[in-house]
């Protein structure tokens, strides 16, 4: 019981950190709301900051990156 507590843990913790991932390996990505609730976006964002995403990249992924991979960007 406590390796299957012991991998859901790790598996969260790459779940969570996989923007974290991306960041660093220098991909665009960004954040999608299907199937969250609007008042879990903030809580959700806070966690994979604190699992290694920037701030910066945290913000892109929600504002400019979403805009460039859909060919709307003002830039």
């Amino acid at each position: 019981e406590m390796d299957f507590e012991k991998k859901k843990v790790q598996s969260y913790k790459q779940h969570v950190g996989q923007a974290a991932e991306f960041e660093k390996a220098g991909l665009p990505f960004s954040f999608s709301a299907l199937n969250v609730k609007p008042q879990d976006i903030p809580k959700n964002i806070r966690r994979m900051v604190k699992e290694g995403l920037s701030e910066k990249a945290a913000l892109e992924a929600l504002t400019t990156n979403p805009a460039t991979l859909l060919g709307v960007s003002s830039s």
